[in-house]
């Protein structure tokens, strides 16, 4: 059991660490170009879309760890070190490719799009193509068990269970091929479900469970001796506010200006886009007969 669950990490979480700084050695090599510092947002749209990726810090580790766990004294330095990992995961390589491909970058969904071929590009390709596949089956196996539910064979065996499975994986795959936008989805995703799960939830169950003076002093991990001053009165301010920011800003806006950005990409794009954010042909441009030497006479 220890085995496969190495291997599950592995393919988890080896190809994403290998992209990212694969990424950032080629942001690096690339340089910064000139006045890309200086940039800022362009709008509030764009913002609180680029906002959406701080919850990523949490990515739901918070649920998950808490469940998983079989010692919960280890909570603390665990989810810490998870944190810092998925910390790695994502400001590094992003302030190096906004650096170096600010323009660029803007424009395009994909990272890679952007960066130049190489054997470093392919192989980071196809290990996120593998972490995919092994994400895909981790995220949808909640929504592989409601369906078995719905349709009563949640008791019956794998061999029936499995088939059974395809019509939920077939209309994912068309409404992934109908709806190609990488970022915008990315964003959405991140506005929905992270500030909730990681950040909102968590907050708001702590100052729940000890919101009696009874449960604050039988807490088997206390806050910081000033944390804990006017009964535990700056914890809570603190909760609230983490609750505030991340439902309004976060989930609030950043929800809002993801759908804004879907219609806009459904508008420009279309459903079921032939080549979504491919480069326009380029074509040699006419030449006029006073550069190719040759007049006519009316």
């Amino acid at each position: 059991m220890q085995i496969m669950i190495f291997l599950f990490d592995s393919f988890l979480h080896a190809p994403l660490g290998n992209a990212e700084w694969f990424l950032v050695a080629v942001s690096v090599q690339k340089g910064v170009t000139p006045g890309a510092i200086d940039r800022s947002y362009r709008n509030a749209q764009d913002f609180f879309i680029g906002a959406a990726v701080l919850g990523q810090f949490g990515h739901s580790i918070a649920l998950e760890m808490a469940d998983a766990m079989r010692n919960s004294f280890h909570f603390q330095a665990a989810y810490t070190a998870a944190w810092l990992w998925v910390l790695t995961l994502i400001l590094p390589h992003s302030i190096a490719a906004n650096l170096a491909w600010p323009d660029e970058v803007y424009e395009q969904d994909n990272i890679f799009n952007v960066i130049p071929n190489s054997p470093g590009k392919y192989l980071s390709v196809w290990l996120m193509n593998i972490h995919q596949v092994v994400a895909f089956g981790l995220y949808s196996v909640p929504l592989m068990f409601m369906w078995e539910k719905l349709i009563r064979v949640h008791s019956k065996p794998w061999y029936i269970r499995l088939p059974l499975r395809l019509p939920i994986s077939g209309a994912l795959y068309v409404i992934s091929v109908a709806f190609p936008f990488y970022g915008t989805i990315n964003s959405l995703y991140s506005s929905l479900s992270e500030p909730l799960t990681a950040f909102v939830f968590p907050c708001a169950v702590y100052m729940w469970v000890y919101r009696t003076r009874a449960a604050r002093e039988q807490a088997a991990l206390k806050p910081f001796k000033c944390l804990r001053l006017w009964s535990w009165s700056p914890v809570f301010a603190l909760n609230v506010g983490i609750i505030l920011v991340w439902t309004v800003a976060q989930f609030g806006f950043g929800t809002y200006y993801s759908i804004v950005r879907m219609i806009n990409n459904v508008n420009t794009f279309g459903v079921f886009a032939p080549c979504y954010q491919c480069k326009a042909p380029t074509f040699p441009a006419p030449q006029s007969p006073a550069t190719n030497g040759t007049s006519r006479n009316f």
